[in-house]
């Protein structure tokens, strides 16, 4: 999946999307939101769909994605 399609999926895809690629990534929530530089309720929101990650938390996920390369 790329970063462009989950912008364009429905709220629980991209909580979903985002819990999976940080345990894949073996982060918990806390350390996640140091990774992004966000706070651990912001990651709980996201992955609970009551938020979506911003343009530029998206950018830094993007670049994630990018380091893990096949592990995701």
């Amino acid at each position: 999946m790329t970063i462009k399609k989950s912008l364009a999926i429905n709220q629980p895809e991209v909580g979903q999307f985002i819990r999976e690629l940080r345990l894949s990534a073996g982060f918990t929530q806390e350390q996640f939101a140091t990774y992004l530089g966000v706070k651990y309720c912001t990651i709980n929101r996201w992955e609970n769909g009551h938020n979506k990650p911003s343009p530029l938390a998206m950018e830094k996920i993007s670049a994630l994605l990018e380091e893990m390369g096949d592990r995701v």
